[in-house]
């Protein structure tokens, strides 16, 4: 839980999903995200990073196209 704390930033800023699936991407690729780690759910990412879920759910399905992540 901690490394979603840093990578989500508390600077009030609304992300976009590309903005989320750079900082995901971002973590698992530089191995600060340890394989088999669960991620929030997607209701609690929505809410760090000030989307709707449906913002999470796009970003989450981007990573899972490209293998980062299982779902």
């Amino acid at each position: 839980m901690e490394i979603i704390e840093k990578i989500t930033g508390e600077t009030g800023r609304k992300y976009k999903c590309q903005d989320i699936v750079k900082a995901l991407e971002a973590n698992i690729v530089g191995s600060q995200l340890a394989a088999g780690v669960e991620l929030p759910c997607t209701a609690e990412l929505a809410s760090r990073y000030r989307v709707s879920e449906k913002t999470v759910h796009r970003a989450l399905q981007h990573l899972a196209d490209r293998k980062l992540i299982r779902r």
